[in-house]
Order: structure tokens, then sequence, then C-alpha cells
């Protein structure tokens, strides 16, 4: 298991967001889908879809988060212009100054001068059940999202989401770079 995607979808699009996680993983995507999180070995580009919210690159998991920041400091990790980022999963109630203090603590093991806005690297931590995830974290830009205003008011066309998604069932998520 190298990568951890976040998806999410409403009740009304449900079917469809499965039935593109089917194409994007066919043999990992069913067992943890009910917590919106698939683990894969396959790599896909988070904006590549209307339903990943992001994917995590696993550089280092483990139960006790204080392996994590032992990790770190045995490695060395660089990095400039760097953020440290923690994100949610479904039903993960850990309170935000927590939250907080876990970047924080991740954030002084790198080696290099964070930036909170301007970042050219996002690093990722997050809890699973009882297992602490650490790595590179890639955003959806949803820059798809610019396309859903029509020209008209009188304009037909698919969703764009519907029309991503079908694309993405043709193509089976492979796209030439």
């Amino acid at each position: 298991m190298n990568f951890l995607y976040t998806i999410n979808f409403s009740p009304k699009e449900r079917e469809l967001a499965l039935l593109e996680m089917k194409t994007f993983f066919p043999q990992t995507w069913e067992a943890t889908v009910q917590d919106k999180v698939i683990f894969s070995p396959r790599k896909i580009h988070a904006s590549d879809s209307p339903f990943i919210k992001g994917r995590l690159e696993i550089i280092f998991q483990n139960k006790d988060f204080r392996e994590i920041l032992n990790f770190l400091e045995k490695e060395g990790i660089e990095a400039e212009d760097f953020k440290v980022e923690y994100f949610r999963l479904e039903g993960e109630n850990i309170p935000y100054h927590e939250r907080l203090e876990k970047c924080r603590e991740i954030g002084m093991k790198i080696v290099g001068t964070p930036a909170m806005t301007l970042y050219k690297k996002l690093f990722g931590i997050t809890k699973y059940r009882d297992l602490w995830l650490f790595g590179i974290y890639e955003k959806n830009s949803f820059a798809w999202q610019n396309r859903v205003d029509k020209p008209h008011s009188y304009s037909n066309s698919l969703d764009v989401k519907l029309g991503k998604t079908l694309v993405n069932l043709a193509t089976g998520g492979d796209k030439k770079d």
C-alpha cells in the first residue's frame, strides 16, 4: 500500500463515484470505501477525478505518532518552502488544537524553510483507525469546476462531474502526460 486516497460524494452521486473508483482501483477499492478512503499501490493524480479529494503518498506509517517523529529525525528529510497539513478523514474527531500540534511537531523535524501560503511541497499527516500516516500530500485542484457554469441559460450539456467521470470510465483512468 503506497497511496491513500480520500474520496467524497453526495448520496445522489454514490453509485457513479463507486463505479469510477472500481475502474481506477479494481483490486483494492471495496475494502475501505465505506470510510471514503482507498489504499492502493496505483498512482492517480488527485485532480483526475471529481470524487478524489486528495492523495497521500505514504512515506511512513506507525501506530505510535512518536515513531514518525523519530523517523523524520533519523532520515533528515529536507524541503524548502514546505507546509505540513493535517487532513481529516470521515468520522474522525481529533480536536483542532491537537491536529495543529501534530503539524507543528512534524514541521520542526523537517530540515528547511516552512511556507504557509506559497509552499512548493505539501506534507500530510492523518490518522486512520489506529494508524498514523505521513507522506507527501496532493490536493485536488478542482480546476474543472471553472467549467460548471454554462455559457447560456438554455445550454444543454452533461453535468461536468458526469462528463469527467465518463471520460475516466472510458479510459480506465489511464492518460498520457
